[in-house]
């Protein structure tokens, strides 16, 4: 009695090969994705991480009127700029809602609640507690917030 191994047809062979190739190129594909999505969110956590100093810089220039004119208080407003010119360069977007914006519970942090009375609408934005950051499409920081309630 002889083992024979059956040969595959023809038509079996170029059925494996097709799937491979086909396999070959979603693979490629999904790498290619994969690579992409590398390039844009790679420095998710260091941008996340920056977010404390981010927020510092802008307190820091929030200064009273008479001390405005100052050069120190020109220089921390010249190195923020420059910061988030960087920050914009590489798609980051500061999440900077104003005083009467309704709250996006996507972009923001609802960190307390107030009673504004006549003065917002329900369920607004009253004061900033803190700036967010977000990297092209992805809120990594969410703008923490004072609401109306």
């Amino acid at each position: 009695m002889t083992d024979e191994v059956p040969t595959p047809t023809q038509e079996a062979t170029d059925d494996r090969l097709v799937r491979a190739l086909a396999e070959l190129d979603n693979l490629r594909k999904r790498f290619e994705r994969e690579r992409e999505q590398l390039r844009q969110f790679g420095a998710e956590g260091l941008i996340r991480d920056l977010g404390p100093a981010i927020d510092a810089f802008r307190r820091a220039g929030d200064v009273p009127a008479e001390l405005a004119q100052s050069s120190w208080v020109a220089g921390v407003h010249g190195v923020r700029q420059l910061i988030e010119q960087v920050l914009t360069k590489h798609g980051v977007t500061v999440i900077d809602p104003e005083p009467g914006s309704m709250f996006d519970a996507n972009e923001h942090e609802a960190v307390g609640t107030v009673a504004a009375g006549d003065d917002y609408p329900d369920q607004s934005v009253v004061q900033l507690a803190g700036v967010g950051l977000k990297l092209h499409d992805r809120v990594l920081v969410p703008a923490r917030v004072l609401v109306a309630a």
